[in-house]
């Protein structure tokens, strides 16, 4: 098995992020949303979160809203770029091809989607109704939309100091005008083919402006298991990386019925796994999650994929994200890890010990409100001092909500 995966990836929205301190009205469920925090707090959630990630060994995070006008433009957005690399890390911008806002996410900017089709009404999407004028959708049989599209790439590319480029062309429609419906088939949320017509010219336009720089192309959920519909991706540039997403209910098949030669039959370039385990999505924003991900990472380098990409959009200062983070960093350094082996290696230190790590996990992973657990935590409490001190109070807060979430549901 190798040892140490390659892309070791983060996905954020800035809306949901929880790392800058005493944060305001959050966006935590939802995407696509309004930027309501206070605009130095995209600055300040940026810098903690590749502070601390890239300590651990992290490569880059995924920022979608990585340009708004009330969040501070083109200055904020070159700032997070400018702290991440002084992080050992990279900065790399979600954008959407034909959706999701285009490359400038929210403002009165020449490559914001929304600015672009008032504009130009003629382009936009035939068929799509979109609920908000964040997910209004360009038709991508129109050329005028793939060389706006290009140059905006270019700008992005020469303007800011990013590692690479998250391309989306969206998730929640496909245009219905003639031409596109003969191009391929409309059934679906998104269409393979329209990646492999839209992605390589964009793919190309960024190596030209910034050589180098990752371009990852998401391939949408569930469907690591069906090469066919994927066969269209075969054109992508030789350097792209796949970055196909799995959800919590999908682990378990993943784990059992991926091999090497299943991977192999995947179109032949660099891939990644990006998971909602842990995310709002699966309702498991402030799940413990800690052993999936272990097992995700040990099997994504067993088939000999690239790396994982997953969630960071909330701050160790809750120590089921601390849990979590550290069980990931260590199993993508090294994927042959036991689980015993990290819980003596990574958290003894940090919890007291051992053996009261070993219960610690225990208490925190249960999920019945178990008034025992409580006791349990708060007799441990008054017997440690710091480090793990801070920890076990978090845990017996934890517990104390989880019971009365209990009575609540009884009531």
């Amino acid at each position: 098995m190798a040892k140490g995966l390659k892309h070791r990836l983060l996905w954020t929205w800035d809306h949901s992020m929880d790392w800058a301190p005493r944060p305001r009205s959050i966006q935590e469920y939802g995407c696509s949303d309004p930027y309501y925090k206070r605009p130095e707090d995209f600055v300040e959630d940026y810098s903690r979160l590749t502070a601390y990630l890239g300590r651990l060994g992290f490569t880059g995070v995924i920022v979608y809203g990585f340009l708004r006008d009330c969040h501070g433009g083109i200055d904020a957005a070159k700032e997070i770029c400018r702290r991440a690399r002084e992080h050992g890390m990279c900065v790399v911008p979600g954008i959407g091809v034909n959706s999701y806002g285009g490359v400038y996410w929210e403002g009165n900017h020449e490559f914001n989607l929304s600015h672009w089709l008032d504009r130009h009404p003629g382009l936009e999407a035939v068929g799509t109704r979109p609920h908000s004028r964040y997910l209004r959708m360009a038709c991508p049989s129109k050329k005028e939309n793939l060389e706006w599209h290009k140059d905006a790439v270019r700008w992005l590319c020469e303007t800011f100091d990013i590692g690479g480029i998250n391309y989306e062309t969206g998730d929640y429609g496909l245009c219905q005008c003639e031409p596109c419906q003969k191009r391929s088939s409309r059934a679906a949320s998104w269409a393979f083919r329209d990646m492999a017509e839209l992605l390589p010219p964009l793919m190309d336009a960024a190596e030209k402006a910034r050589p180098g720089i990752l371009p990852i192309c998401e391939c949408y959920f569930d469907n690591v298991h069906d090469p066919g519909p994927l066969a269209p991706l075969n054109v992508l540039p030789h350097n792209a990386i796949l970055q196909f997403c799995i959800n919590r209910w999908y682990l378990e098949r993943f784990l059992k019925e991926m091999t090497p030669e299943k991977a192999a039959q995947l179109p032949p370039r660099q891939k990644v796994i990006r998971t909602h385990i842990g995310s709002q999505w699966n309702d498991q924003r402030h799940g413990f999650v800690a052993r999936d991900l272990a097992r995700l990472a040990t099997k994504v380098a067993e088939i000999g994929m690239d790396g994982v990409t997953v969630f960071a959009e909330v701050s160790p200062a809750r120590t089921v994200h601390e849990l979590n983070y550290l069980a990931l960093a260590s199993f993508l350094e090294n994927p042959e890890l036991a689980w015993d082996e990290f819980v003596a290696q990574r958290l003894a230190p940090i919890l007291g010990g051992e053996e009261l790590a070993r219960t610690y996990v225990e208490l925190l992973g249960g999920e019945e409100a178990d008034p025992a657990a409580l006791e349990s935590a708060k007799s441990i409490l008054k017997t440690i001092g710091e480090p793990a001190w801070r920890r076990w109070l978090w845990l017996c807060e934890r517990l104390c909500d989880r019971i009365e979430a209990g009575k609540k549901e009884r009531n």
